[in-house]
């Protein structure tokens, strides 16, 4: 049988049960590859072209068959691709020179008001992050251009959290500015407030391994922070030690001193909405009922009457009124860095990539690979 809610019947680890969809999983080899074949039973095998165009995440493929690869890689993963093995590959940062420099390949750029964020959690329930005037010079000192062209190949846009773009009715309410590199700024906050950064302990920045633009943002984070005298501690990590003290706002709160005073949410992998509403940022970021995602264990009464709002009203104008009260608390707080939207699709940079003389189009996941960072590949065509 199926087993049970808790022990579930390993058998169908390779053997998928067969599904309704236009493919149907013939093969698997663990580590290696998953071997899709067109289901011949599918419900919507005779859709016109016209339902087709209507809908077309019902299209019923234009493949007999896919094989997806497991490939971890990254240079094998791009020969794949120069050798025409495969169609559409996803390549990381330290490839793209590679990708840019070839006139076949285009590759999946997102507009600039997408979904994927990147953002930094400061601490401020541990010393010296626990200081406002701090945090607010963390995020002046910070050279967000310089982060775009080291770290994510100058392919991202500014942003002000925790909402994103696509929201428009919900982003930015009363129009707050951007965090900007003002290091003069950064440097003033410190001395208005009697803060001497000499006097700090090193700031603890874990980042987990096998990310590359994790690890390149956090070096251009402890560079920059060190024009205000502050000295950055960068761990690499592993992936299991890295978020083994995160969970809930409540977890997170407790294990504040694991955690360290900077904390990229995910690592600096991007993050994108689990679903398609202006609730699912401020309820993950700013909630004190987060049960995931509130890095800093961040948490304001203001705040927490706009997240509430999302749920207990649909009166958009309440749902503004409060949100824009709390969108200048956010900003005076500076729990986070707000360091920008991912124009590239991949968490940890790069992108999907094929030639365009073979691959003419595809569908993705609508919710900024919240779900699948893969192409929905019934719906890949050819040139």
């Amino acid at each position: 049988g199926f087993g049970t809610p808790t022990s579930f019947n390993n058998y169908f680890n390779q053997h998928p049960i067969p599904g309704t969809g236009p493919y149907s999983v013939t093969q698997v080899v663990q580590n290696s590859y998953v071997k899709f074949s067109q289901n011949q039973k599918y419900w919507g095998k005779s859709l016109s072209a016209a339902e087709i165009t209507a809908q077309p995440i019902w299209d019923p493929g234009h493949a007999a068959n896919v094989i997806v690869y497991y490939k971890p890689n990254n240079i094998a993963r791009v020969t794949d691709l120069q050798n025409k093995v495969v169609h559409i590959s996803a390549v990381e940062p330290s490839e793209w020179p590679v990708i840019t420099a070839n006139p076949s390949f285009s590759f999946l750029e997102l507009p600039p008001w997408a979904g994927e964020v990147s953002l930094l959690g400061l601490n401020g329930h541990v010393y010296p992050t626990n200081m406002t005037a701090v945090r607010q010079a963390i995020v002046h000192a910070i050279n967000y251009t310089d982060v775009y062209a080291k770290a994510y190949q100058g392919l991202m846009t500014p942003y002000v959290g925790p909402e994103y773009p696509a929201w428009r009715d919900f982003y930015n309410l009363g129009g707050v500015s951007e965090y900007t590199y003002d290091l003069n700024l950064a440097k003033q906050l410190l001395t208005q407030n009697h803060i001497d950064t000499s006097k700090f302990p090193s700031l603890t920045f874990n980042v987990q391994a096998g990310c590359e633009s994790c690890t390149n943002v956090a070096e251009v984070i402890q560079s920059d922070l060190s024009s205000i005298n502050m000295t950055v501690d960068i761990h690499v990590i592993s992936t299991a030690q890295y978020y083994s003290p995160f969970g809930s706002y409540q977890t997170n709160l407790q294990n504040a001193g694991q955690i360290g005073q900077l904390a990229f949410v995910n690592s600096g992998f991007g993050w994108s909405p689990a679903t398609l509403t202006p609730a699912d940022y401020w309820v993950t970021f700013v909630n004190n009922a987060s049960v995931w995602g509130n890095w800093p264990a961040y948490s304001n009464p203001t705040v927490q009457k706009c997240v509430n709002a999302f749920t207990s009203t649909s009166d958009v104008s309440t749902i503004q009124s409060l949100c824009t009260a709390a969108q200048k608390q956010i900003f005076n707080d500076a729990p986070y860095a707000w360091i920008g939207l991912f124009k590239l699709w991949l968490p940890p940079g790069g992108s999907l990539v094929w030639d365009h003389n073979t691959v003419k189009g595809f569908l993705v996941d609508p919710v900024w690979n919240g779900q699948n960072t893969g192409p929905v590949f019934n719906t890949v065509t050819f040139g």
